[in-house]
């Protein structure tokens, strides 16, 4: 504009750059799509059905993490429980606590007068909804102590903060919230989900499922950075989570899947045990005799909380 005898000649990607171009210069500039330099407008423009497409789905996605959120606050409003109620990440994570808690109980007369409920689901409830819901509940009043916990396996700047370096954060209005403590075997991998509380050979332990194949849960370790195991032949085509030093959970969904290092097309046997499987099939299991002394150390930090 501050050369209007110039032409200038621009390529973008942005819609919203064009709707600047439109706001701006009104009908005085052409707009060609390429690579056909075919004559086009602002709201014809393919990127800008892409991003408007984007956005909707972005818009949609919130409004089903909102219906989520609301949905478990208003469960947390109507209960007339006064005990401290445990919230975390996943519908895992509240299984593999609460079976821990049952068997230091059961098995080591530990934590007895720890009562504590369980915020119990089996939704997507992931790392975002964890950091909303804790938004709301401190700007909720609240008459019973509510104790966010989270993996320790993310950079995310909302998880980094749900502890302050001295084990969990208080913020104030009874919401307390910390990341899983390292256990000091895993102290060289420090980036942990809630399974890698268990020692590997736990973690590893193959289940005979209804189809008759055996099946376990698989790390990033498993497979070298190509996703191949040469000695089991299999393979994972998550290359991102494969390699000596990757210890991530491989989820046995979508590209986490493990396959025969054979099978070219990845469309038959999966060996890789789901987290779910995992916890219903092995960790809920009497006749194994699984090695739960790490999660003192999320019991340790509950108490803790509670009796500050």
């Amino acid at each position: 504009k501050l050369f209007p005898k110039i032409q200038f000649i621009i390529t973008t990607h942005s819609p919203l750059f064009l709707l600047g171009m439109d706001k701006e210069f009104d009908d005085k500039y052409m707009l060609l799509e390429m690579p056909n330099a075919i004559e086009t407008s602002t709201e014809r423009f393919s990127e800008f059905e892409n991003s408007y497409k984007y956005l909707n789905d972005t818009k949609k996605h919130e409004e089903e993490i909102n219906e989520l959120l609301n949905e478990k606050i208003k469960y947390l409003r109507s209960s007339d429980s006064e005990k401290p109620l445990i919230i975390t990440e996943g519908p895992t994570d509240w299984r593999h606590i609460k079976y821990a808690l049952s068997y230091f109980k059961q098995n080591e007369n530990k934590y007895l007068d720890l009562d504590i409920e369980f915020l119990e689901y089996d939704d997507d409830f992931g790392e975002s909804e964890l950091i909303k819901m804790k938004d709301s509940l401190i700007r909720l009043p609240n008459t019973r102590k509510c104790i966010l916990i989270a993996d320790n396996d993310t950079s995310t700047k909302g998880i980094k903060e749900f502890n302050d370096g001295t084990n969990y954060k208080n913020w104030g209005n009874n919401v307390y919230s910390f990341r899983i403590p390292v256990p000091d075997f895993r102290k060289d991998t420090p980036n942990i989900s809630i399974e890698h509380y268990y020692k590997d050979y736990d973690l590893k332990t193959e289940f005979k499922c209804e189809d008759n194949i055996k099946r376990r849960i698989y790390l990033g370790n498993d497979f070298n950075k190509k996703g191949l195991n040469i000695d089991k032949e299999i393979r994972c085509d998550c290359l991102n989570k494969c390699g000596k030093d990757k210890i991530s959970v491989l989820s046995g969904s979508g590209n986490e899947k493990v396959y025969k290092i054979t099978d070219e097309n990845s469309n038959t046997t999966n060996y890789a045990l789901s987290k779910k499987d995992f916890v219903e099939k092995i960790v809920t299991d009497s006749t194994k005799k699984i090695d739960f002394s790490n999660f003192s150390l999320i019991f340790d930090l509950i108490s803790k909380i509670i009796n500050e």
